[in-house]
């Protein structure tokens, strides 16, 4: 499958996919994509958020935008293309944590 992929610089559509992934303007180098253009597009569609997420933000843009599932590149590396492991875990863990708080 093919997942739409939106910039938040880009004109978005009226009809949106079932699924799509939206992030900042530039993709993995730690932009923050614009969480409230975010919001108003997770209201229409499950969205992915992208762009800038961290364990030090996660939390507030779960809280924020209500995505359907988030997506992390930058956010843990500890330079440019290198993943840690210990990263990774507390990323998914805090984001674990943000959607079972704030879930319907």
């Amino acid at each position: 499958r093919v997942l739409a992929v939106y910039r938040e610089h880009e004109l978005i559509p009226d009809r949106l996919p079932a699924c799509l992934l939206f992030e900042g303007s530039q993709s993995g180098v730690g932009q923050t994509a614009n969480w409230t253009l975010a919001k108003k597009l997770a209201a229409r569609t499950r969205l992915l958020l992208a762009g800038g997420l961290n364990t030090q933000n996660i939390h507030e843009a779960i809280q924020q935008v209500q995505p359907w599932g988030v997506d992390v590149s930058s956010g843990v590396e500890s330079s440019p293309g290198q993943k840690t492991p210990k990263k990774i875990h507390e990323f998914v863990k805090a984001a674990r944590a943000a959607f079972e708080e704030f879930s319907e």
